[in-house]
């Protein structure tokens, strides 16, 4: 997820244990060690980085058939999902997430992606009709955000069972990453999917969606969904989507992609599309309107970010990617194959990318893309270590815009931070979305203060180090979900237990000082 808001940045923030205000001087460490023409340099010498396929080993599979009513704003759906318990644990019971139900309460939408747009007579609603676990009917209950059943029999583990799911989802009219406005339509985190089991503590997770950052975690699993449409509109959805004529004006798109954390789809009456490619990879832009131009610009420069993080962390693995202008106010969104953008009506017509007709957008999507390495490919539980995925990838976004437009470029994190002085900050950086009591804390913390604790192991360890902790984090986790302390075992593998647990006191000590990286 990337703000606009955090982009044009606030001049004075103050919430509890930090402060952002006017610049001051302080003395730079480790700042020779990296050249304005470094990094470039390193790149420019590295050995391309290692391809990767996705394996071919059994996953959890998904398969939707569902009807979109473009009249009655809703979705009818049968969902099967044929689940192998992979923990060591014999599993009683199933939990599954309902996060679509955090848009039937205005007070229980995710915030800052609500928009000025939400209509209470049109909230939205999933109600599931009916639950069966191998064939056999089984009672449940829904409640915050959670459908939880009792299994027939005991899931023994490497054992398998197949769950059968019929649901109703109701369409909110919202700007936000889940809704609707006029003939755009955002599913993102809009069915039933399998929670994760604790085996320590015994318990399934049943967080629900937090109005704060992002708090969806799901195992890998592959997919197949096939939903019908009328003839006239468009659907995006992450993987490959191809198109079958049912007749009376309809028809079935059906969308299919392996090893995904989720599935997210786009539909509307108004979809144009450019494409490009590169390293084998298609490259989708839809867009609305006249806006060719700005579909045309990101396109590239996603492109040759695309190429960049292929060769210096490891190859994105999956056929295509799609950037989708839809709706959605006040940022965008990452999702797995997706970039899920707002509205291009104040983008210019320009399809350049060169470095004077940069503005924020161009640094949101690069964000968003390389989230589809941290979150897309190395998962990690966001709500519990959210600097894994948005502080990871506001620096990764950082050190493209150094490669291609220098050091002193406006998007690296030492440009940003060299306006303000933080007040070192009472409480660990590394903490979970609920620890956040504002908004715009979390966004100080995991947006700007966090990712400065890699600026800081890069310059102890050097930019070749540096880039070969993070390939070694790529493929060791690739298609799993990481947490911290993998991150630190890669640290220590390359660069040595010293700077592990300085990384470790930098992120979770207190008093951290970001302003010693001011330049």
């Amino acid at each position: 997820m990337k703000k606009r808001s955090i982009i044009i940045l606030l001049c004075s923030i103050c919430f509890f244990c930090i402060t952002a205000c006017s610049k001051k001087q302080y003395d730079d460490i480790g700042k020779d060690s990296i050249k304005e023409k470094g990094f470039s340099e390193v790149v420019a010498k590295l050995q391309p980085a290692k391809k990767y396929e996705i394996p071919s080993s059994k996953r959890n599979n998904y398969s939707i058939e569902g009807v979109f009513d473009n009249n009655s704003k809703s979705v009818h759906a049968k969902e099967t999902i044929v689940y192998t318990n992979r923990y060591k644990s014999q599993l009683k019971d199933m939990v599954l997430h309902l996060y679509a139900d955090a848009y039937g309460n205005e007070d229980t939408m995710p915030k800052g992606f609500g928009g000025d747009i939400f209509d209470k007579n049109y909230l939205g609603d999933i109600c599931v009709k009916c639950v069966k676990a191998d064939s056999k009917t089984v009672e449940f209950t829904q409640n915050d955000e959670v459908l939880h059943f009792e299994l027939p029999q005991t899931l023994m583990p490497d054992k398998e069972i197949s769950l059968y799911i019929e649901f109703e989802l109701k369409i909110p009219k919202s700007n936000g990453r889940f809704g609707f406005i006029e003939n755009d339509y955002s599913f993102t985190n809009w069915y039933p999917i399998v929670s994760m089991y604790d085996e320590l503590s015994g318990q399934w997770d049943k967080n629900s969606f937090h109005n704060i950052g992002e708090s969806n975690f799901a195992d890998y699993s592959d997919y197949k969904v096939n939903m019908e449409i009328p003839n006239d509109m468009v659907m995006v959805a992450t993987g490959v989507c191809k198109e079958n004529v049912k007749g009376n004006g309809r028809k079935i798109v059906i969308a299919e992609e392996k090893n995904v954390k989720d599935f997210a789809m786009y539909i509307s009456s108004g979809y144009k599309v450019i494409s490009d490619g590169i390293d084998g990879i298609t490259i989708n832009s839809y867009y609305f309107g006249d806006k060719s131009g700005a579909a045309k610009r990101l396109l590239n420069e996603v492109k040759q970010a695309m190429h960049f993080y292929n060769n210096v962390i490891g190859s994105y693995p999956y056929k295509e990617l799609d950037i989708v202008e839809s709706r959605l106010k006040g940022g965008a969104m990452e999702y797995p194959g997706i970039i899920q953008m707002y509205s291009y009506e104040n983008e210019s017509s320009s399809a350049e990318i060169e470095e004077k007709y940069l503005n924020s957008t161009d640094q949101i999507v690069i964000h968003e893309l390389v989230h589809q390495w941290w979150f897309g490919v190395v998962g990690n539980n966001e709500y519990e270590e959210p600097i894994l995925d948005e502080s990871f990838t506001c620096y990764w976004t950082s050190l493209y815009f150094e490669k291609f437009y220098g050091r002193s470029n406006k998007f690296t994190m030492t440009s940003i931070l060299s306006n303000y002085v933080f007040f070192k900050s009472l409480l660990p950086m590394n903490r979970n979305v609920s620890s956040f009591s504002e908004p715009q804390e979390y966004d100080i913390v995991i947006y700007l203060m966090a990712p400065m604790s890699l600026e800081d192991l890069r310059r102890q360890c050097g930019d070749e180090k540096f880039i070969e902790i993070f390939r070694l984090y790529y493929e060791k986790f690739k298609f799993t979900n990481a947490t911290v302390t993998d991150f630190e075992k890669c640290v220590k593998d390359v660069c040595g237990e010293e700077k592990a647990k300085d990384f470790n006191n930098a992120i979770n000590g207190v008093e951290y000082d970001v302003n010693k990286f001011h330049e």
